[in-house]
């Protein structure tokens, strides 16, 4: 663990707020307010909105106090809500390739045999124009941004035929190094879905692990180390079960040595295999009886220093997709907690999954795409994890990307502090990005406020000030029927009654408002003296 420094925050969390209707058409009005900041869970707007009458220079009407949040999330398209891309693209990575501090996207595209690489501008928006166009020799079906040659700027993988082709990036040069080709030990296998990256010799390079199959769905993992200078050297396959579709990487005992775990759809299994250190891998009894699995990804789910993991299933007819979760022992064994199991809603759905923390609460959450095998019913989801193994019932926000979302992951995309997601869309041939914007929100009623001072009808709105955590937000206007203030007239003689015909008499008149609140008003104007019945 590090010593720690000082982070000067600066900045408040953006705030909406909205003035409903009155619940009747006669003053005194009840006013409903709502205020809304997108902020992490442990965070909500505090104080008052004050109610003013825009048309008469936002004279005060009445303060309303805001009460208790209500958490919720959302997802929102970003400033590139669906980014073209090549053709079919099946496989996305994000990682900073300019070294501007900001994530960018690499995206697979398996029809044009290339790797488009796009500029994020940190604010929820990608460049149209590549920053690479990066060829393949076979349609690529998976990709991992490593950075392979320790100079600090991520490089890319692409898995694509019987082989993974690699290129270096300088951090700004635009890969300057071509393209290297490691072929696999046996030509007969094809590279699945995903590359797992991590050093399993130990030598302080990154190595990969691929998952690839062979025409009859012999399934296996293919190690292939990197001795730090860019000379990569594959393994021998290790079997693994019937069409490998996935691979992840990560620590599973104490041991410290880098382990790996394959996701086998046809043998319905998926099989831990420990590493030594030195970049040998035994497996370890499959875990069975797993429906169609398609996808892995590692987080600690309950944050208790031991890998987790979340399995994302395929449905088929009448039986949806869903996302299992096992909870690590720190042996290299794992407990399905099947009480935390998420059911994504579509059946003959194909389910991709990522994690990340979509709401800033420091627990592990996860992101899933999925949709039906014609495309028709998807959806990008995520889930919030509460730090035990609990994800709710139904997922906490969910967006249409568009057709045939397919590959996913996560990454802040908009500078917020908060993981927002990106899928490639194998149909529509775009990337969707979605923002993730966890939300609290505090209302209040205003009561009895008063109708506006004057006549017609007067634009009267809500002023949120913020408070040391969130900025400020005026709503929107609401008409409300004016009203003139009420008076009374007081008449006073001097000298009073009885008077002499020749006496001069002043007369005054006092003009009253009672209590009411002038809202910054005077009376003004003339009061007529008249004799109602003299003579």
């Amino acid at each position: 663990t590090s010593d720690t420094q000082p982070l000067t925050v600066t900045g408040q969390y953006p705030t909406t707020t909205t003035l409903g209707n009155p619940d009747g058409n006669t003053p005194p009005y009840n006013l409903p307010v709502t205020v809304i900041g997108i902020a992490p869970p442990s965070l909500f707007p505090t104080g008052t909105v004050e109610i003013k009458d825009h048309t008469n220079q936002d004279k005060s009407l009445a303060n309303v106090q805001l009460g208790t949040p209500q958490n919720a999330m959302t997802l929102a398209r970003g400033q590139t809500p669906d980014l073209p891309t090549g053709k079919t693209p099946q496989a996305i990575a994000t990682a900073d390739f300019n070294g501007d501090g900001y994530p960018d996207l690499a995206v697979a595209n398996h029809d044009d045999k290339n790797v488009t690489v796009y500029l994020g501008d940190g604010n929820g928006g990608v460049n149209t124009t590549p920053y690479a166009n990066l060829a393949v020799p076979n349609p690529p079906t998976s990709i991992a941004t490593p950075d392979l040659n320790n100079d600090g700027s991520p490089d890319v993988a692409v898995g694509n035929g019987n082989e993974v082709t690699t290129w270096g990036n300088a951090g700004g040069a635009s890969f300057p190094w071509g393209a290297g080709h490691t072929k696999f030990p046996d030509d007969s296998y094809v590279a699945a879905d995903t590359i797992a990256i991590g050093d399993f010799d130990r030598n302080g390079s990154l190595d990969m692990a691929v998952p690839v199959n062979k025409p009859d769905e012999t399934g296996a993992v293919i190690v292939i180390l990197n001795d730090g200078n860019v000379n990569f050297t594959p393994q021998a396959p290790i079997l693994t079960g019937k069409l490998t579709r996935s691979v992840a990487a990560g620590v599973f005992t104490s041991s410290g040595n880098v382990d790996l775990i394959a996701v086998n759809q046809s043998s319905g299994t998926a099989v831990v295999l420990l590493g030594d250190g030195a970049a040998n891998f035994t497996p370890q009894t499959p875990i069975p009886d797993l429906f169609y699995p398609q996808s892995i990804a590692l987080a600690d789910f309950d944050a208790n220093g031991v890998l987790d993991f979340a399995l994302g299933t395929n449905g088929s007819s009448g039986i949806h997709s869903q996302v299992l979760i096992f909870q690590g022992q720190g042996d290299g064994t794992f407990i399905n907690r099947s009480t935390a199991t998420a059911d994504l809603g579509i059946d003959n759905g194909i389910a991709r999954v990522t994690v990340g923390d979509f709401n800033a609460d420091g627990n592990a959450d996860f992101g899933a795409t999925v949709n039906d095998y014609t495309a028709t019913d998807l959806s990008l989801q995520v889930w919030l994890g509460n730090g035990n193994f609990n994800f709710g019932s139904k997922p906490s926000a969910t967006i249409a990307p568009e057709l045939g979302a397919a590959g996913v992951v996560s990454a802040d995309f908009n500078s917020d502090g908060i993981d927002d997601l990106a899928s490639a869309n194998s149909i529509a041939n775009t990337a969707t990005i979605a923002l993730g914007e966890p939300t609290a929100t505090v209302t209040g009623t205003a009561q009895n406020v008063p109708a506006p001072v004057g006549t017609g009808t007067h634009d009267v709105l809500a002023v949120y000030d913020g408070d040391k955590n969130f900025a400020g937000s005026t709503s929107g206007t609401v008409p409300l029927a004016a009203k003139k203030l009420d008076t009374t007239l007081a008449l006073k003689a001097d000298p009073q009654s009885p008077v002499v015909a020749w006496q001069p008499v002043t007369l005054s008149a006092t003009l009253g408002t009672g209590n009411q609140d002038l809202q910054g008003q005077a009376p003004s104007g003339d009061v007529t003296f008249s004799i109602q019945n003299g003579k």
